[in-house]
């Protein structure tokens, strides 16, 4: 294939925003459940890293991917988070897509070490 056939039209209207954890919504109906431990998990990622992965949301600032991060941020006082807006998706595709990530992440196997430093 060639490289102009690999590109994805959408991929150049996302850009990177920053929001207030107060101002990123919680989703209308919430695909997992974080306990209080993994929060306080990603609370401490967040201290020692920062925050790498963006959290998505949709046109009116409501988590698609993300809640335990926006709710790790609030508990440590984050003033600020990046976000990518996927407002070019219906709420379909965003329940979807939602619903896909979370339950992808359960399907891969590690390589030996991975962990290791």
């Amino acid at each position: 294939m060639r490289r102009d056939q690999l590109d994805c039209p959408i991929m150049e209207n996302i850009k990177l925003e920053f929001l207030a954890p107060g101002e990123i919504k919680p989703r209308i109906r919430a695909y997992r459940k974080h306990s209080p431990k993994q929060v306080d998990l990603i609370a401490r990622s967040l201290k020692e890293r920062g925050c790498i992965e963006p959290v998505l949301v949709d046109s009116q600032n409501r988590i698609v991917c993300g809640e335990a991060v926006v709710a790790a941020a609030g508990q440590i006082g984050l003033n600020r988070l990046p976000v990518v807006r996927a407002g070019h998706l219906s709420d379909d595709q965003l329940r979807a897509y939602a619903v896909a990530a979370n339950r992808l992440m359960y399907l891969p196997t590690y390589t030996r070490g991975a962990s290791r430093s």
